[in-house]
């Protein structure tokens, strides 16, 4: 069988550019049967790329073009794709709010907005409400003030400041659309998939 030309046991955003870049140089498709790699190995790397993309807030939700062009370099199908973000954007959006409740109930705020940051990061691409049973309405509105209070800290609020407090809001439950539904503090993910959940995320 034919071997593959790089090792995939060990996949990181960097490596994996590495790789793709790598290829690009010797004119390769990543998917080629020269490279060797299977789709799932694929779809792993991109994800580790768009990963930090994201993180970086290079990806915001007016210019995804960065998702694109990578979805594009690895040759995958758009609903492959789109899958994997979606998977991507649920599981950090979930785990950056735990974090900072987590951070909130252990009263360090410095760690608190780090991970608000990037809930924005990560939400901004599909907005919805994060759903969590462990935070309530009570700590969601706490988090917003804070992140509110840190805005606030480096003079009146500009357009972006106000962007991303509506990103975060939206993410927490707590726009109006949102309190009107009485969706303030979702427990659970819904079993259908309304407009706005995360399982359609339209950014490639």
């Amino acid at each position: 069988a034919r071997r593959p030309m790089f090792d995939s046991s060990n996949i990181s955003a960097q490596n994996t550019a590495a790789i793709r870049e790598n290829c690009e140089a010797l004119g390769l498709e990543l998917g080629s049967k020269q490279v060797g790699l299977q789709q799932p190995t694929l779809l792993r790397m991109l994800r580790c790329e768009m990963e930090a993309v994201i993180e970086k807030g290079e990806a915001p939700a007016d210019d995804t073009s960065r998702l694109g062009e990578l979805q594009e370099s690895y040759g995958l199908a758009q609903s492959a794709v789109t899958a994997e973000l979606e998977s991507l954007i649920a599981k950090r959006c979930g785990g950056h709010l735990l974090q900072a409740a987590s951070a909130l109930r252990r009263n360090e705020p410095d760690e608190v907005l780090p991970e608000l940051e990037q809930l924005i990061h990560f939400n901004a691409l599909n907005p919805f409400a994060v759903p969590s049973q462990s935070v309530g309405r009570d700590e969601r509105s706490e988090l917003l003030m804070r992140y509110q209070s840190s805005c606030l800290t480096k003079g009146p609020l500009d357009d972006n400041d106000r962007t991303r407090i509506d990103a975060l809001r939206t993410a927490l439950g707590l726009s109006d659309a949102q309190l009107a539904a009485g969706a303030a503090t979702p427990l659970t993910r819904p079993a259908a998939a309304p407009t706005g959940s995360p399982t359609s995320p339209n950014v490639l």
